[in-house]
């Protein structure tokens, strides 16, 4: 299993963002999107917020996700809200 850092660097995700002609960030955020997840990113600077904008310019397809699909660690830094109970 690789570690969140590592997916920056994983040689799939690196090929398919060369083909794509995006940052492998944008690809995972985009992968988060096309699952119906609510992402929230991290802006250190100026020129990544600028980046995030082309988000919604493409989409992946089957073989794509599921390259992406095999990178999914189930990480998450805030708790499920459907296991929130009242």
């Amino acid at each position: 299993m690789l570690a969140r850092g590592d997916l920056f660097t994983d040689s799939k995700l690196c090929l398919l963002a060369i083909e794509l002609k995006k940052s492998v960030a944008l690809l995972m955020i985009r992968w988060a999107l096309q699952r119906g997840h609510t992402v929230i990113p991290k802006y250190l600077r100026s020129e990544r917020i600028k980046e995030n904008a082309y988000v919604f310019d493409f989409n992946l397809n089957v073989e794509q996700m599921q390259i992406l699909d095999g990178q999914d660690q189930g990480f998450s830094c805030c708790p499920d809200p459907l296991e929130i109970t009242v």
